[in-house]
């Protein structure tokens, strides 16, 4: 696995060359016009020099140049190797909480647990800003791995680190800092040019429409000449907790929905001995997850639910361990006379609770536990301050709860200079064609 590589912008063509152990290049050779971008998008805030430890053996006459009065100096690095990532660890939260987009799915041990779950099975890509001050300011979390089935086996995919495998991340991005935006667009050319040809397709899933980052991605593969299209748009429903109960949280949601989840609920207290359990400690909530799979599993299966996995639970129940303690993992349980009838597992992040899987009794099903469950929920949510219940993007039912949602999309791209890509998206235009056509033909015998 190839060491980071740093660059530095506004360097003479005169500076000597670089050697990484693995060849020589020029700077003027791989600075992709660095100078003009600064020139043109930096000169009030920074310029780009390289400074203080190198992250490869490199000399650069200039290293110690002093910078410019007013302005900043900053390092940018290109890492390849996945044990770079415990180095900006210690950092990534501090972003990530001053980034435009804050999601459990970007925290420090998710990407942590997750990178020790596929190690070995993904090559790490990823960019760092550095301030002179030591200061972490922007990141590009890619990686790159093999496809799981079909034809995809065969190709490259380039996506965000935590984006591939059975672990579903919902809510990934870039990070930067206010104002660090340009520094953002310079790292992300240095990242991608350099792995132009390591990729055939790329996939960045569940993109907030509301982040200022995604059109810099867009333009960034556009630049380097890729086919970028925006796929899968959808809303992610998000009930606004602006009420003290909750059917006041849900006045989009209809007053005939709601009186059925009254009427529901008040015939399971009638029947049953009702016990509604948050489970607070680590041990409770890791030993709960065989209740929460089993009733997962109740309607689902490992063929269509990841998260059946056994990679997903080995995931899950690592971060619930360390996640509960910190009250960033809620495990809600329904019980009916003693006995397991529902189960939520929800992350709570920036006055934010995120529904993310759940599992119900089929046996009781005319009951509802679960949306009996989800408004136990809702009441907790609303009770601790949180401001918003995100029920995350899928399923046609969550939208009888709210019509509030977030924007999110697939962004695509494919490398239009790899042959295999090129092959892939014209069987892919064959198969869609075909498909249309059936689809026509039948419609049309139909009538």
């Amino acid at each position: 696995m190839e060491s980071s590589r740093q660059f530095g912008a506004l360097l003479d063509e005169s500076e000597p060359l670089m050697s990484s152990g693995a060849g020589s290049y020029s700077v003027r050779e791989r600075e992709w016009n660095l100078s003009k971008r600064v020139t043109q998008r930096l000169p009030q805030i920074a310029e780009l020099r390289p400074w203080g430890r190198l992250a490869m053996p490199v000399q650069l006459q200039r290293e110690q140049a002093p910078t410019p009065t007013g302005r900043s100096s900053f390092r940018l690095e290109v890492l390849r190797d996945a044990r770079d990532l415990e180095c900006l660890l210690p950092h990534w939260d501090a972003l990530l909480d001053r980034s435009a987009v804050r999601t459990p799915f970007l925290r420090a041990d998710w990407l942590e647990i997750w990178s020790a779950v596929y190690a070995g099975e993904y090559d790490a890509w990823m960019g760092a800003a550095w301030h002179e001050d030591g200061t972490l300011v922007a990141v590009v979390p890619f990686v790159i791995s093999r496809g799981n089935q079909g034809l995809r086996q065969h190709l490259r995919h380039l996506s965000f680190l935590g984006g591939l495998g059975e672990v579903v991340s919902e809510g990934q991005d870039l990070l930067a800092l206010p104002g660090m935006e340009p520094v953002l667009d310079l790292l992300l050319d240095a990242v991608l040019t350099e792995a132009s040809g390591a990729w055939d397709l790329a996939s960045f899933p569940y993109l907030d429409m509301d982040s200022p980052h995604w059109p810099r991605l867009k333009a960034a593969l556009h630049r380097q000449g890729a086919a970028v299209s925006l796929v899968n748009e959808q809303t992610s429903p998000c009930i606004r907790l602006d009420s003290p109960d909750w059917e006041g949280c849900l006045p989009q949601s209809g007053t005939r929905f709601r009186r059925k989840l009254r009427k529901r609920r008040h015939a399971a207290e009638s029947s049953h001995e009702i016990t509604f359990r948050s489970l607070e400690t680590a041990e409770e909530a890791v030993s709960a997850m065989d209740t929460l799979l089993s009733l997962h599993g109740e309607r689902w299966t490992a063929e269509n639910s990841l998260f059946l996995h056994p990679r997903a639970r080995r995931f899950h129940t690592e971060l619930v361990r360390r996640w509960c303690p910190r009250k960033r993992v809620w495990m809600h349980l329904l019980e009916f006379d003693g006995r397991p009838v529902a189960m939520d597992y929800l992350f709570v992040d920036e006055g934010k609770v995120w529904d993310y899987q759940g599992g119900w009794s089929q046996s009781q099903a005319h009951y509802s536990p679960s949306a009996l469950l989800r408004v136990l929920g809702i009441e907790r949510a609303i009770q601790s301050g949180m401001r918003e219940y995100d029920l995350l993007p899928g399923g046609s039912y969550k939208n009888d709860w709210t019509k509030v949602g977030r924007k999110v999309a697939d962004l695509e791209a494919v490398n239009l200079r790899s042959s295999k890509a090129l092959a892939f998206r014209a069987l892919r235009t064959v198969k869609r064609s075909l498909t249309d056509l059936v689809q026509n033909w039948k419609m049309n015998n139909l009538l």
